[in-house]
């Protein structure tokens, strides 16, 4: 079992887990109890996936036929481009594009969030998603240009578990200004200064570099 990210999912919270297209050799969910069937009322909902055309397909399919309850999770796995194992892998740039991402944090216009990136093992990324439905005086939101400045470089460079693991707690706007902290240094040595000062800091319970 995958500790940091069971953790960083809160799988421990969830009532109702499903794994979708699980690889035969991840082991990351191993002891934790789920179906691999999709009904309705899920928490947890973790799919994987090896082309954007899935990447959207699942996206929508959870939203349509509302198989997350609100609150829910679903976690979108995908195989980086530095695996070892897998042909093929996916571009995080042109995830964002095929996602349409609203000012309101809302994917492809459903009614879920997009929440953050995590780590998942050595051969996975993922997206995770939260649902939330909108109130009666809210929209969607508009789709809108984000600024992606190297956020896998930083979970790669991050080799502390609990570190790891409280930066993928923190919300997507605190995640973005970190990323943006630590990889705009211009030099090595400057980057380093940076990552270790994030490290004392989110120790603390510091959520910001804003803040320190």
């Amino acid at each position: 079992m995958n500790i940091t990210l069971t953790r960083s999912i809160k799988v421990d919270q969830a009532k109702s887990i499903v794994v979708l297209n699980q690889p035969d050799k991840a082991h990351d969910l191993d002891g934790v109890i789920y179906t691999t069937k999709l009904t309705k009322n899920h928490d947890r909902i973790i799919s994987f996936v090896f082309n954007y055309e899935d990447l959207v397909k699942i996206i929508l399919e959870v939203d349509k036929k509302d198989y997350l309850e609100e609150k829910g999770m679903l976690v979108v796995a995908y195989p980086k481009k530095t695996n070892k194992v897998f042909d093929t892998y996916l571009e995080r740039d042109i995830c964002m594009e095929k996602m349409t991402i609203t000012g309101q944090n809302y994917v492809l216009e459903t009614k879920l969030k997009f929440n953050g990136l995590l780590a998942y093992n050595d051969e996975f990324s993922a997206w995770t998603f939260l649902k939330r439905t909108p109130k009666n005086n809210e929209n969607l939101g508009t789709p809108k240009e984000r600024e992606w400045i190297g956020v896998e470089e930083l979970l790669k460079i991050i080799d502390n578990n609990i570190i790891l693991e409280k930066f993928n707690q923190l919300s997507l706007g605190y995640q973005r200004q970190w990323t943006n902290y630590v990889m705009s240094a211009k030099t090595a040595p400057t980057r380093e200064k940076r990552l270790l000062e994030m490290y004392d800091l989110i120790m603390s319970g510091v959520k910001s570099p804003k803040a320190k």
